[in-house]
């Protein structure tokens, strides 16, 4: 076959492989775990371009489209990328969730034809295919790539950041290519914020290592400013939209040394997360490997990518970051060398029998996907949170007030299935996220509050007023009670 024959439908491969990996099913199941914390602002959102216009203002907040919110509670833990992308999903399919979650299988997909296209600029057109196939079939990424999490967004630009910047300081020349590096850091920056950025830092170092000179630097400037000047604007922005109204955000500190206990435990956790990242990866982290076992004349470009995979690994080690997954853009990256080290290692025993090999390796993986996948979206179903929010709307009355606050925190999606199932049966329920409701107690007359009891929050409202328990309820780890002000 002609190198122009395999241009054309490799990449058409890997598409339908990614249609068929992480398409079907994804809307199942109800949204679980963090979920609706991703999908709730971005329908929100939605919600207030239809209902506001070019001009219009979700709870007092101008700006709709800079300041995500969640039930009419500005909520800043996380940049708008993610909001921004289901929303625009949504208006197209609605708001469910296969539109909430196939902005993530998109993402995946556009990772697995970007790692093709590196692969294949760097090691020629043989390992694209590979690289291509390797997301589409890395059990890392099946989890992410099918929900409405922010990983799936925040790998493709980190990932791709990263690529670009290797690329231009180890093949100079193309005006373009640093600024599509700073593209792709700022869309990771709008993604998950600075999540992504130790791989694209240890990228450019990396570089800067194989080429001898920190000169190499100067050429990646674009790549520093372009997200410079684009995340500094939208923080303006956001500052000026929001008007001073107090939105609920996140301390970056608590991911690293300064947000824990120096404990035996958390140490232990820190040492051990560059490891549980690289394992989590596995097959395709084994990859790392490949600065040893590839042809002399990728071994640069190799050890390249692998040195900023482990250089990033390290950095996020030093900074106490405890949590593997915040390592996955670091695994990802490795994904460009699979070919190499496939051919690495087969190729010097058997060329010839090295398509054969890699066609049962494809489909071994991909049987295993048909496996996991599967249990993957039972047990979610079981983690989700529809059936206890349509229990929850039928304690309440018809065009009822319902405000929560650690509920909201821990699992929105409950809140939504409940004004969801309102909502289809014609009598409204508003749910208002009220920060502080237990020791406040802001619970007007008439009005529902959905308080934990697996903390204080419960205990404090009552103490400051007098409410009736309407209902409980329970969402995994999490128990609540349904009060009502009476008077």
């Amino acid at each position: 076959m002609t190198v122009a024959a395999r241009a054309r439908w490799e990449p058409l491969l890997v598409l339908v492989a990614a249609l068929v990996v992480f398409v079907p099913g994804l809307g199942w199941s109800g949204l679980s775990s963090t979920e609706g914390h991703r999908a709730i602002p971005g329908w929100e959102m939605l919600r207030a371009a239809r209902g506001a216009g070019a001009g219009g203002g979700v709870e007092g907040v101008e700006g709709w489209w800079l300041v995500p919110t969640m039930f009419g509670q500005a909520y800043l833990r996380k940049p708008p990328g993610m909001p921004w992308a289901i929303a625009g999903m949504s208006g197209v399919l609605g708001e469910t969730e296969f539109a909430a979650r196939l902005v993530s299988a998109m993402s995946t997909g556009l990772l697995a034809l970007g790692a093709m296209v590196m692969a294949r600029r760097w090691f020629g057109g043989r390992n694209g295919l590979v690289a291509g196939l390797g997301v589409v079939l890395m059990p890392l990424l099946w989890g992410p790539g099918r929900s409405a999490e922010i990983e799936a967004l925040n790998n493709v630009w980190s990932a791709m950041g990263a690529w670009l910047v290797i690329d231009v300081a180890m093949r100079p020349g193309g005006r373009w290519r640093p600024w599509a590096a700073g593209g792709a850091v700022l869309l990771a920056g709008l993604a998950k914020g600075p999540a992504g950025m130790p791989v694209v830092l240890a990228a450019a170092a990396a570089g800067c290592v194989a080429a001898r000179s920190w000169r190499v630097g100067a050429r990646l400037w674009p790549a520093a400013v372009v997200p410079m000047v684009g995340l500094g604007l939208m923080a303006w922005m956001t500052a000026r939209a929001l008007g001073g109204r107090e939105p609920v955000t996140q301390e970056m500190s608590e991911f690293f040394w300064t947000g824990r206990a120096l404990t035996p435990g958390s140490v232990a956790g820190v040492v051990l997360m560059p490891m549980l990242a690289l394992l989590s990866g596995m097959p395709g982290a084994m990859a790392v490997l490949t600065p040893w076992i590839a042809e002399a004349r990728e071994r640069r470009m190799c050890g390249v990518v692998a040195g900023a995979s482990v250089m990033s690994l390290a950095s996020l080690a030093v900074m106490g970051v405890t949590n593997p997954r915040y390592g996955m853009p670091s695994v990802v990256v490795l994904v460009v060398l699979i070919g190499p080290l496939l051919y690495g290692v087969v190729g010097r025993v058997v060329d010839g029998w090295m398509r054969w090999w890699r066609v049962g390796a494809h489909a071994a993986m991909g049987a295993l996907a048909a496996v996991v996948i599967p249990m993957q979206e039972r047990d979610r179903e079981k983690r989700s949170g529809r059936a206890a929010g349509e229990a929850l709307a039928g304690l309440v009355g018809s065009g009822a007030v319902v405000r929560a606050d650690h509920l909201v925190e821990a699992r929105p999606d409950v809140l939504w299935y409940a004004k969801q199932r309102a909502e289809r049966e014609g009598r409204g329920l508003e749910v208002r996220w009220t920060p502080g409701l237990g020791k406040k107690g802001e619970l007007g007359v008439g009005e529902y509050g959905c308080v934990r009891t697996d903390t204080a929050e419960a205990a404090e409202m009552k103490q400051r007023m007098e409410v009736e328990v309407v209902g409980t309820g329970s969402i995994r780890q999490y128990r609540y009670e349904v009060v009502r002000r009476a008077r």
